[in-house]
């Protein structure tokens, strides 16, 4: 009987709160990776998915906020993991999609300071239309940074640079998570949810 008081009243503070965390929050650390940045960011190891949508990788700025704001990397920590980090350009690493099948995309392995590593997959973006831009050839990740009244800044690459950019809130980009530092082991060891084909 307690236990199921102790469920209900987790479920009730979790309906309460809403989906707006005011803090970043520590859940599910084995899906985050160290790579041994100053600031101590941890990066999740794989892009969200916009489950509702059939475009699933894609989210709008509103979404994406209301969703995930507490753990959308800001500018500076964009710029810190392009500062501080190996980038290089993989061809064809497979991604795991909402119906569960694996699809292929080309993009950057970022290895740290400690020699971790993630991927980020150049999935581009989508037009305010609906249309997929530069699949394959760019890609465009939400930071929780406003940019005039009706844009946002997104970090965006391709095989040759990367970048800050500015984008419209309608506009939908790839959404990759973060999180602060965390107490010396508890992070997993085996934390890259990535396929064998990363080197």
């Amino acid at each position: 009987m307690k236990k199921l008081m102790y469920l209900l009243t987790l479920l009730c503070l979790v309906a309460c709160n809403g989906n707006q965390p005011t803090e970043p929050t520590n859940e599910d650390p084995a899906n985050y990776v160290d790579l041994g940045l100053p600031s101590g960011t941890l990066w999740k190891s794989v892009n969200e998915l916009n489950y509702p949508n059939d475009t699933s990788f894609y989210f709008l700025y509103t979404e994406a906020v209301d969703t995930f704001k507490a753990n959308m990397p800001t500018v500076q920590q964009w710029k810190e993991l392009a500062d501080e980090c190996t980038w290089i350009w993989k061809k064809e690493i497979s991604v795991l999609n909402k119906d569960s099948v694996w699809v292929k995309f080309p993009g950057y392995k970022i290895i740290g300071l400690n020699g971790d590593s993630i991927f980020l997959p150049a999935m581009g973006g989508r037009s305010v239309g609906g249309d997929i831009c530069y699949a394959g050839t760019h890609g465009e990740y939400w930071s929780n940074d406003l940019a005039g009244s009706d844009g946002a800044k997104g970090f965006s690459f391709n095989s040759d640079s990367t970048y800050m950019g500015y984008y419209l809130r309608k506009n939908g980009l790839c959404v990759r998570l973060v999180m602060p530092a965390l107490e010396p082991d508890t992070i997993a060891s085996d934390t890259i949810v990535i396929n064998d084909t990363i080197q």
